[in-house]
């Protein structure tokens, strides 16, 4: 995506040229326009992560007045003061200068985001994966052939995301003319040549699906070389303004509380960092089914595999929720909510109607590894039930081109799937029961002749 914004770096600089921490007026509008957008917060943040580690006046300015701004700037302001309450050994040791490639830009930067994240739990590198420097090197082989790097005045890599196979970074190209455009997308990055595979075969079935607009759309892909092996990597649009969205268990520090389950909307931006209301709960359930229920197809008997909630796989577009300051967020009804599938790892086979009813009403896209909680899951049953049904009769609406038709085969599914659980063929889950199924097929209305 590109988008009309001026590299932040000369703006901060004078919002910090008075050394009077009550001078804050500068600093309160760079903070509230990075607000805007999580483009606009990366390039703020990358700005001050190429200016502090070599300017300790500056570093120095910045603690002082941001310490004044809580109530003008809020979340993002209280998060700038945590991500940058650190020694300036801490800050040089997040920032790399990078080679600029022969016919690239004329200036780049390496920054580990990730690093700095006061919350930021590292997730471990295997032996054979890359190392924390062999990673960033092969990032950089991979972004060097970028087209849209040519000529360009600047561009930085920034880590935000360490996974279990590949890592992700953004990148921020600045064009030649540094006032005017800024480019940004992400890069995707084998942890280490085990992974390559399943990040290349990733790659092709997102690539599979480029024009559909619910699912990101990827640039290029490619292997290069690292000391370990090959290492794939590929390049996709910068996801502006969505949020990952996870479903967690979570755990209370009292062990009188109760374990619960939600979802929660982890986004770069600290004001929309949040719990999702449990009001909201089942429209989020509802859209994540009715994605799956869009990209199964019953003729061939595919649909999507390994697709994780746990793991964040679909994004949500933020502007759909509202954020009333609790962190919390709730679906604005008047605002349709807005999918984008981010990981597609496989494509499972044979599966025909009844045993895809199966798969939607087992939810094993809400699990993690070790199993679901059964007493929680318990507990929300009534929204898991309405969230799965819901999203169920949504998606063939959709495909089905019509509310009746949708119905109808929504129906047709549910009775096959009853029909092969009493055949012993499809196994029965606790949470949805054959009365609960029978009572939805009733809801729907007559059968039509």
């Amino acid at each position: 995506m590109r988008e009309g914004l001026a590299d932040l770096e000369p703006a901060l600089r004078g919002a910090l040229a008075s050394d009077d921490p009550d001078d804050v007026a500068g600093l309160v509008a760079l903070v509230r326009g990075a607000s805007r957008s999580e483009l606009r917060w990366l390039a703020l943040v990358t700005a001050a992560l190429r200016l502090f580690p070599e300017e300790a006046t500056s570093h120095g300015r910045f603690a002082r007045k941001i310490a004044r701004t809580p109530t003008a700037t809020g979340s993002p302001g209280a998060y700038l003061q945590l991500l940058f309450d650190v020694p300036l050994e801490t800050l040089r040791a997040a920032v790399r200068p990078l080679p600029a490639p022969e016919g690239g830009p004329r200036a780049a930067l390496f920054h580990d985001y990730l690093g700095l994240r006061p919350d930021w739990e590292s997730v471990p590198r295997r032996d054979s994966d890359l190392d924390a420097r062999e990673a960033v090197e092969a990032a950089w082989a991979l972004l060097a052939r970028e087209p849209s790097l040519a000529g360009a005045a600047r561009a930085d890599l920034v880590a935000i995301q360490a996974g279990e196979h590949q890592d992700v970074y953004a990148v921020l190209v600045t064009g030649a003319d540094p006032a005017r455009t800024i480019e940004a997308f992400a890069l995707l990055v084998a942890r280490g040549p085990l992974s390559s595979d399943v990040v290349a075969r990733e790659f092709a079935l997102l690539a599979a699906h480029r024009a559909d607009p619910e699912v990101v759309s990827v640039r290029r892909g490619e292997a290069v070389a690292s000391p370990k092996g090959p290492i794939f990597g590929y390049s996709s649009e910068f996801l502006d303004d969505f949020g990952e969205m996870n479903f967690l268990y979570y755990v209370p520090k009292d062990p009188s509380a109760p374990t619960r389950a939600g979802f929660h909307l982890a986004s770069l931006l600290p004001s929309r960092d949040c719990e999702i209301a449990a009001a909201s709960h089942a429209a989020v359930l509802a859209t994540v089914v009715r994605v799956l229920v869009r990209h199964y197809d019953p003729a061939a008997g595919t649909r999507i595999g390994g697709l994780s909630l746990v793991r964040g796989d679909i994004d949500f577009h933020e502007p759909a929720f509202a954020f009333p300051g609790d962190r919390t967020a709730s679906a604005d009804p008047a605002r349709p909510l807005r999918p984008k599938l981010i990981a597609w790892r496989a494509v499972e086979t044979g599966v025909d109607p009844a045993r895809f009813v199966e798969y939607l009403l087992g939810r094993e896209y809400l699990r993690p590894r070790e199993g679901a909680l059964e007493d929680v899951e318990a507990q929300a049953a009534p929204t898991l039930r309405r969230g799965v049904l819901d999203g169920l009769v949504a998606g063939l609406v959709e495909k089905q081109d019509g509310v009746a038709a949708g119905r109808a085969v929504a129906r047709a599914w549910l009775e096959a799937y009853l029909a092969a659980a009493a055949r012993g063929e499809v196994r029965r889950d606790p949470l949805f029961p054959d009365e609960v199924v029978r009572g939805f097929i009733a809801a729907l209305g007559p059968q039509r002749p």
